[in-house]
């Protein structure tokens, strides 16, 4: 499926638009393209591609003279595991690149879930959160930071036993503590 369009209203003044859809059994490409005569958006391409459990975004916004600010994403989900990567580039001097990646998996009977912020160079927020709810029932989240206050924390909770003879173990670890409470 293609469709496009244009609106004029001066001798070479045009805004159109282009998009394009080719899908089959399992798979979807997408594209699109805006072009403007405006210097402070010329060009937005969107190029979007899903097959089976992959997908693949790149989208491209041109403005002014040769900036461009590019978002991309790839993502996975096959065997119980969801890998997500996303980045975003920008001449902005307080966001020039900006990464996330999540993972989900299961290990030994445990949900773990890692997620990762970088902002700006080597300044990266990592959060790791873990659920098991079968043979082992627990829950805990850490997060490292690369802030003084936060650098390195975690909190976990562990349940053993059944509903009249159990225990339940909280643990708590802080940088500024220096222990284990």
């Amino acid at each position: 499926v293609k469709s496009e369009g244009s609106l004029s209203w001066a001798r070479g003044q045009a805004i159109s638009y282009e998009h394009e859809i080719d899908a089959a059994d399992g798979r979807m490409n997408m594209k699109s393209k805006f072009l403007s005569p405006f210097t402070e958006v010329i060009t937005l391409d969107l190029n979007n591609q899903m097959q089976g459990p992959n997908h693949a975004f790149t989208n491209e916004l041109r403005y002014g003279n040769n900036k461009r600010i590019i978002y991309e994403s790839t993502g996975t989900f096959q065997n119980n595991e969801l890998r997500f990567n996303s980045q975003i580039q920008s001449p902005c001097p307080y966001l020039e690149k900006a990464r996330v990646t999540l993972e989900v998996k299961p290990e030994n009977g445990i949900w773990v879930s890692t997620s990762e912020l970088e902002y700006a160079p080597g300044q990266i927020i990592e959060v790791v959160g873990k659920l098991g709810m079968h043979d082992i029932k627990m829950f805990s989240i850490g997060l490292k930071t690369p802030f003084e206050y936060a650098r390195n924390v975690n909190v976990g909770t562990k349940y053993q036993g059944h509903a009249r003879d159990f225990q339940v173990d909280t643990e708590v670890e802080h940088n500024m503590l220096r222990q284990k409470i």
